[in-house]
């Protein structure tokens, strides 16, 4: 599933593994053949042929890009024509209220509504790193996944561990799928 691991594995067997930077200037620079199963993409390098998992070599260019966005500032977001109302129990309320200006960071705007019910106003614009230029199809579903690693991972004392958490699981929800055609 490793786009880095395909060019190590390509390599004779003593030399030493690429960094991740040299890997990715590799792989920008290979002969795209074409896609297999609308799963794998298909590749030349030095005659061979490479196939490459398209969800996780997306995944990886998306989370690299995130993670640089995120560094600099709050991560771009995309305010929702209709609100989305969310039912949440007292346990993801409370990580609501903690964890406000983190997910503010990530992007989502939201919004104690009634009881436990809180609405979702905006949230991040993966487009902007990477998948088309509109929020992605199932906001409510992200949400949800970020809140599940909050829970799992936030009360971590490595803040930067938990937030390439947060932006990993971002960028697995938004990137290319298997199955999906390419252009």
């Amino acid at each position: 599933n490793d786009p880095q691991q395909a060019v190590r594995d390509s390599e004779s067997p003593s030399a030493a593994p690429m960094e991740p930077a040299d890997a990715r200037l590799v792989l920008a620079g290979l002969p795209y053949l074409g896609q297999l199963f609308s799963t794998y993409l298909l590749c030349e390098h030095e005659n061979e042929l490479l196939i490459i998992d398209q969800h996780a070599a997306h995944e990886r260019v998306m989370f690299e890009r995130l993670r640089r966005a995120h560094g600099q500032s709050q991560l771009a977001s995309q305010r929702l024509l209709f609100p989305v109302h969310l039912e949440l129990d007292e346990k993801r309320l409370a990580l609501l209220t903690e964890f406000e200006s983190a997910l503010h960071g990530l992007g989502f705007e939201l919004k104690t509504f009634a009881g436990k019910t809180v609405a979702l106003l905006a949230a991040p614009d993966l487009g902007q790193y990477g998948r088309g230029a509109a929020v992605h199809g199932e906001p409510e579903r992200l949400v949800r996944m970020v809140l599940d690693e909050l829970e799992e991972h936030g009360r971590s004392d490595a803040l930067q561990k938990r937030d390439e958490l947060l932006l990993a699981t971002m960028a697995c929800h938004g990137a290319t799928r298997a199955g999906d055609v390419l252009d």
